[in-house]
């Protein structure tokens, strides 16, 4: 199948992590995959297959790709197109409705859902949802509670809806969630690793405080990974509540396997928190998780989990209790190991050729 899948712009999120994913694995299975980004954006943060052609449109914003995105599908007319998050979807149906000659069916992912910061009712998440959604052949939705968004909303049909968990798990990691190959225990059972992007910083200052508030109580150590460039913010905040003796900071990982063998928890720092790759891997590997109480696929996952915690925003002093609470966790992660399971790239990949198959046969 020749298919185009369509990003906003690389951000090193949730968002970019499931396309790129989708975009490699069906590649892998020997479909044609175009990738076309809309935005002037940063470096990609993950590798991209070599069999997928790459294309910018290098636009300011979402909104003013319309007509250059209808153009060029019109020149590369493929037979399905892919879509990833709702300001990215919205751009697409909207070209292909208002400027583009070729028509194809397009399939809508969201990752996030409707529900802002958690704080909306059912009726407002039904009136978030985009009414040019009408024009998707379907959406697909990462996780059941972003499609529970979508129920209410009187003018989108049931059926055009699905949850497809993001293709994450492959290798390693799958064999450790499906308890093929076990892992021992980590090399340092007190440290919690960081490896999301320190670029909103919050998340990060909230962490290191959360140590300090409880480091005569239990003083676990913290790792924050990420580019020299923006740790030393991290690192002068860090030394002036005098922590340079529990805070360690470094290089992104070259292996996230290695950073989950030596750690025994993983903080989500991606802001607001979002059930991201590094979160999945760490749960397959058996690893406590720790993460703010924000979007929905975060609450999807750990709510009511053994060997994990959600925490209020903003708050350092439930964090800190979150964190020894959890350190004190002496049972295995067999709940997370479970959870992780849905993630496993070969079952996704099979649901999103199907859907794709699908959508073409009905256009």
């Amino acid at each position: 199948m020749k298919l185009c899948l369509v990003l906003d712009r690389f951000e090193g999120d949730d968002i970019e992590q499931t396309a790129v994913a989708v975009a490699n694995g069906l590649a892998v299975r020997g479909h044609d995959i175009h990738f076309a980004l809309m935005q002037r954006g940063s470096p990609i943060s993950v590798k991209l297959d070599k069999r997928v052609e790459l294309y910018s449109l290098e636009k300011a914003k979402a909104s003013f790709a319309v007509a250059g995105l209808g153009r060029f599908l019109d020149k590369l007319q493929p037979q399905a197109v892919i879509s990833f998050g709702t300001p990215c979807n919205i751009a697409v149906l909207s070209s292909l409705a208002l400027r583009a000659t070729w028509k194809a069916p397009v399939v809508v992912v969201e990752t996030q859902g409707f529900g802002g910061d958690g704080t909306r009712g059912l009726f407002s998440k039904a009136l978030a949802v985009p009414l040019i959604y009408k024009e998707a052949a379907r959406i697909v939705c990462a996780f059941e509670g972003i499609r529970e968004d979508l129920l209410p909303v009187e003018w989108l049909a049931s059926e055009k809806s699905c949850v497809i968990a993001p293709p994450y798990l492959a290798g390693s990691f799958l064999t450790s969630a499906l308890q093929v190959e076990e892992y021992g225990p980590p090399l340092k059972p007190e440290e919690i690793v960081v490896l999301a992007p320190p670029t909103e910083q919050s998340t990060h200052r909230l962490f290191i405080e959360a140590l300090a508030v409880g480091r005569y109580k239990r003083p676990l150590t913290g790792r924050i990974l990420g580019e020299a460039g923006k740790l030393e913010p991290l690192q002068r905040f860090s030394n002036s509540l005098a922590m340079d003796d529990l805070m360690t900071f470094g290089p992104p990982a070259e292996s996230q396997e290695a950073v989950f063998r030596d750690s025994a928890f993983y903080y989500e720092a991606q802001g607001p928190a979002r059930a991201s790759r590094h979160m999945v891997e760490a749960m397959a590997m058996g690893r406590g998780v720790i993460s703010l109480a924000s979007s929905v696929g975060v609450q999807e996952l750990l709510t009511g989990v053994a060997g994990a915690a959600l925490v209020p925003q903003k708050d350092a002093a439930s964090l800190s209790g979150a964190l020894i609470n959890l350190a004190a966790y002496a049972d295995e992660f067999v709940q997370l190991k479970q959870k992780a399971r849905q993630f496993n790239v070969d079952v996704s990949l099979d649901q999103y050729e199907a859907l794709i198959l699908d959508v073409i046969r009905h256009q």
